[in-house]
């Protein structure tokens, strides 16, 4: 396990005040991380959220604000930690909505701190940590919005799909393209399910059809790539949530992928 930084006091002064008993949690979560004692990790960030919740006064944006920035400061393993109780706290103290978005922006504020920690260290090193731990917050997260009363069937499908798209991102920077592949049609299955005939309508449908073809042309399974690169044009083509330049951007995206695949193919034969 590669050894990252433990959080400094100054660090934590503008949250949690020097040497008080939240700086000292933090400090004892980021020993278990890299001790691999997940689940003991788990509890501490229980604890934390106790404190957190007698500071009236903290919001959960304050803390989704301040976990990016100790990425930033490359605080890999705390920042974790305040994604993770961030989302309780959306969870917590939003309207249901808000709720579902602030959980949804906490995935991805997970996803891009698996990006800057791979960045820093190899797969090897670090991957125990985002499989084991990391990957399961995130799915921890996303059933926290499918728990949640007082939204839509069809809002919760699309809130939770966007979690399953950063959990499927996550898989795949790890090198795990089974379990990414499980992901994206789990997704896939659940839009169709819930929206059927319109599941295009919604661009993150085009989305997960795009990076399901990116999978199976990872795996050299070309004409599934195929199928699955030339159902996303199809799909973004129709998604109704897109800017211009958006479905402009994604379809070219998509397009290209299927080119380079089509190569391949013709290649082959």
């Amino acid at each position: 396990m590669a050894v990252l930084l433990y959080t400094d006091t100054a660090t934590l002064e503008t949250f949690a005040g020097q040497n008080s008993q939240k700086t000292q949690l933090v400090k004892h979560y980021t020993r278990l991380i890299h001790e691999e004692k997940y689940h003991k990790a788990d509890l501490v960030e229980q604890e934390l959220l106790v404190l957190v919740r007698r500071k009236v006064d903290t919001t959960a944006d304050e803390l989704k604000t301040f976990a990016k920035r100790i990425t930033t400061d490359k605080k890999y393993f705390e920042s974790i930690l305040f994604y993770h109780v961030a989302a309780d706290y959306f969870a917590l103290h939003s309207d249901s909505k808000l709720a579902s978005d602030g959980i949804v922006s906490c995935t991805e504020g997970l996803y891009a701190t698996v990006q800057a920690m791979l960045k820093e260290t190899d797969h090897s090193k670090n991957w125990k940590t985002i499989n084991f731990h990391v990957i399961p917050l995130m799915h921890e997260m996303r059933r926290q919005i499918s728990d949640h009363r007082g939204i839509s069937k069809e809002t919760q499908c699309l809130q939770e799909a966007r979690c399953f798209h950063h959990i499927e991102l996550s898989q795949r920077l790890i090198g795990d393209l089974t379990a990414s592949k499980i992901t994206i049609k789990r997704a896939l299955e659940q839009i169709k399910t819930t929206f059927g005939d319109d599941s295009s309508k919604h661009s993150i449908y085009g989305r997960l059809l795009n990076n399901l073809g990116f999978v199976y042309r990872q795996k050299s399974q070309l004409k599934d790539a195929k199928k699955y690169y030339s159902l996303a044009i199809k799909a973004k083509l129709r998604a109704e949530d897109f800017t211009d330049e958006e479905r402009n951007s994604s379809v070219a995206t998509s397009e290209y992928n299927l080119q380079l695949v089509m190569e391949k193919l013709k290649a082959t034969k």
